[in-house]
């Protein structure tokens, strides 16, 4: 399993469409042990692409799969970022703040808590009001 995390001084990143660096997990399907961890800078293209050429919610998620990520967590996504995700069979865990280790680790133990779907969209919404 390869799960990967936008982050942002550390932490998970709120808004998954800024996301300019994504931490990714790679996870022992056996042991469920980290066997490695690495940051991966989203490319430049996918920073300035301009509809309609090709979405950038699109590119990033074709990114990600490229890169063999079958996992994100993350905090605020955008409903094209979501569907974007899904079309490349990449699971989605939203609305998650804090520490990406311990995020990742309760993903791993079953007790991450992350939002619904519309509770994941009033979430992004309100990180684009400020």
């Amino acid at each position: 399993m390869i799960i990967a995390v936008p982050v942002r001084h550390g932490e998970i990143g709120q808004d998954f469409e800024k996301a300019g660096t994504f931490r990714v997990f790679d996870i022992d399907n056996r042991s469920g042990k980290c066997l490695r961890t690495q940051d991966f800078e989203v490319p430049r293209e996918a920073e300035t692409k301009i509809w309609p050429s090709m979405p950038r919610d699109l590119e990033i998620a074709e990114f990600l799969e490229a890169n063999g990520v079958d996992s994100v967590i993350c905090g605020g996504i955008s409903k094209k970022m979501r569907e974007a995700l899904s079309q490349q069979s990449i699971q989605y865990y939203a609305g998650v703040s804090g520490d990406c280790k311990e995020a990742v680790s309760a993903l791993l133990c079953g007790s991450l808590e992350f939002l619904d779907t519309q509770e994941a969209i009033d979430l992004y919404n309100s990180v684009l009001a400020r």
